[in-house]
């Protein structure tokens, strides 16, 4: 029986029949083999896949240690092809990561959360910048929606807002004593006049409402006049 069939005008081999499914199918769907007569193999991609893939399954051990022993010659060159794929298919990557975290996930719930608890407990201050930069990032990216969304609770919590301003306040004067006897130093001078607070930002030169910083709290007449973002983004220099 012919495993080829040839053109009825040119008499040129175009197409094979495989020799499993016994299907009709291009060259395109062999691979190819230099011993073959036509050069190709007599099972097509498919086939010969199932057929690899049965002895894998049953030389399990073998392909086991011949993997391990490949990998042993060639560590550098694996890893090196491995970053580059990476690099090239970061969405990819990233996305089997995900998938095969969660069903990690997924196949033991319970073991899994119980681990996340006990790595928290065991890493508090990695957990700490971990979130914190999470947080951030996620801010960053919703913005809009958190200033919007933070608005709104104010305005339905007015009673409750002002009642937590209070305590923090409290809080702050019990927790920094030099930064209240500053602020309140800076006021009393505003009102007698011996310090001028300016319509406009000394670092963004924007106009509103204008706050005193103090670079050092020992010296409160010694005030710096921001708008709110620049006095926020001042602090976080500090801290």
């Amino acid at each position: 029986m012919k495993t080829y069939i040839l053109d009825s005008v040119t008499g040129v081999q175009y197409m094979k029949i495989c020799s499993m499914c016994n299907l009709e199918k291009k060259f395109t769907e062999f691979t190819p083999r230099k011993t073959a007569k036509d050069g190709y193999r007599s099972q097509c991609k498919p086939c010969r896949n199932l057929i690899m893939q049965k002895w894998v399954d049953s030389h399990k051990d073998q392909v086991k240690e011949h993997k391990d022993r490949w990998y042993a010659e060639n560590k550098e060159k694996k890893d090196e092809a491995s970053k580059q794929w990476k690099l090239k298919n970061r969405e990819k990557y990233l996305a089997q990561q995900r998938d095969a975290a969660r069903s990690r996930y997924n196949s033991d719930v319970k073991k899994y959360r119980q681990a996340c608890i006990d790595w928290r407990k065991n890493n508090p201050d990695v957990y700490k910048e971990s979130e914190k930069k999470s947080k951030h990032k996620y801010y960053i990216n919703n913005k809009s929606k958190l200033i919007s969304k933070n608005l709104l609770w104010k305005s339905k919590n007015a009673v409750r807002v002002k009642e937590l301003a209070r305590k923090h306040t409290a809080q702050q004067r019990i927790k920094f004593p030099d930064r209240a006897k500053a602020r309140i130093m800076v006021r009393c001078a505003i009102k007698m006049g011996y310090l001028i607070r300016p319509s406009y930002c000394s670092l963004c030169t924007i106009e509103g409402k204008i706050e005193g910083h103090h670079p050092d709290y020992s010296k409160p007449l010694e005030v710096i006049w921001l708008c709110k973002k620049c006095h926020m983004a001042e602090h976080r220099k500090k801290d």
